[in-house]
């Protein structure tokens, strides 16, 4: 945070005739430092209440932290191994021990079903 500017020192350098070049007048340069903050001598607020956190804050800090709770689905047996679907269904042209992997049975194209 940008409290005081000094452009090329202006503030703080002095010209004097007896020097070839211009020096730093030092009680100046204390005042310019204490009016930048920079030489406060006041005690800084407490830790706590810099960085404290509100309670709806804490509140989602909490739930952010806790352990995430597994839910666990129950998964559909189809009899596919690894299949994750969790609603009745079948899979075409793959046979299982639960179905024959056909859409239409061959009982029914062929006319054979009772």
């Amino acid at each position: 945070v940008l409290a005081k500017t000094c452009p090329n020192l202006n503030d703080i350098l002095v010209d004097s005739p007896e020097e070839d070049q211009p020096h730093v007048d030092r009680s100046a340069l204390e005042a310019w430092l204490f009016r930048t903050g920079a030489l406060d001598q006041r005690t800084p607020p407490p830790f706590e209440t810099l960085c404290r956190m509100r309670p709806e804050e804490e509140a989602l800090m909490d739930s952010l932290r806790a352990p995430a709770q597994q839910v666990q689905e129950s998964y559909y047996d189809c009899g596919l191994p690894g299949c994750q679907k969790t609603f009745a269904h079948e899979h075409v042209g793959v046979a299982t021990e639960q179905q024959a992997g056909m859409v239409v049975s061959a009982d029914k194209v062929l006319g054979t079903e009772e």
